[in-house]
């Protein structure tokens, strides 16, 4: 399991965003802004942020920015680059890890 936020903090060299994606229940220009460059700078091209756009009422933009932090993280899963909390990742009955994962 991801977590976008933790995808931004772990983006963001383990260090949390001083900018929220939200303000008073509204998109936060400053704290997506900073998503967006993070997610630009660990590799997503600024021509893909800029025409992954969807109707408001299918994705807003802070939707498309959690997604792709997201995909990075399942990427770095894959790599085995992902950092996990816990770090001790336990498994349920089934084998399946419970973490969340970054």
């Amino acid at each position: 399991e991801c977590h976008p936020e933790a995808a931004f903090w772990a983006m963001n060299e383990r260090t949390p965003l001083a900018e929220p994606k939200k303000l008073r229940n509204r998109l936060h220009a400053a704290g997506l802004e900073k998503r967006r460059a993070l997610l630009i700078r660990h590799g997503f091209s600024e021509s893909f942020l800029d025409e992954a756009r969807f109707h408001r009422s299918q994705a807003g933009s802070d939707d498309i920015l959690d997604a792709c932090a997201c995909a990075w993280t399942a990427a770095r899963i894959f790599r085995g680059e992902a950092i996990s909390f816990p770090t001790d990742v336990p498994v349920d009955a089934k084998g399946l890890r419970m973490a969340i994962f970054a």
